[in-house]
């Protein structure tokens, strides 16, 4: 029971159908010192996913706050927003890794693209870009798990 997450003030109004092109900047503060420690931005459905900070290498084992401060209509206004709130707050930038490879966790594989990994693999790059992004409805791609290794 005492690893259920605490929910406070949870409210987005807003049409369900508008809300899946919605994307939120949102801060993540550490429990144990009270300090904001990452801002990001990300699609509001993705928010718990953590997506765009376990890529800035943000420890996922910690208690954070999670708070949506501003919700946005295309990634590049949240992005720009984020990168704002990142410097009023004095925190360091990382630069989002834009290369990566591609490991299959079944074969033990590694690819140098996702356009590689098809090719070997016969796959459709959508539906392998969807399962990177831990999209939902992807958990498996023709049966098989793959993961980003950034270079």
């Amino acid at each position: 029971m005492e690893n259920l997450p605490e929910i406070h003030n949870i409210a987005v109004i807003n049409q369900p159908i508008k809300l899946t092109k919605k994307w939120c900047v949102y801060t993540l503060t550490d429990v144990s010192t009270n300090k904001i420690v990452y801002v990001g931005h990300i699609k509001l459905l993705q928010l718990f996913a953590f997506i765009d900070a376990r890529l800035a290498n943000v420890d996922l084992n910690k208690f954070y706050t999670i708070r949506v401060i501003e919700l946005c209509e295309n990634s590049g206004l949240a992005l720009r927003s984020a990168m704002i709130k990142t410097r009023e707050l004095g925190l360091k930038i990382v630069p989002k890794s834009r290369s990566f490879r591609v490991y299959c966790v079944n074969t033990g594989e590694t690819f140098n693209s996702i356009k590689e990994t098809c090719m070997v693999h016969g796959l459709q790059a959508s539906n392998l870009s969807n399962h990177l992004n831990n999209k939902p409805g992807f958990n498996t791609v023709k049966g098989k798990t793959y993961k980003k290794i950034n270079v």
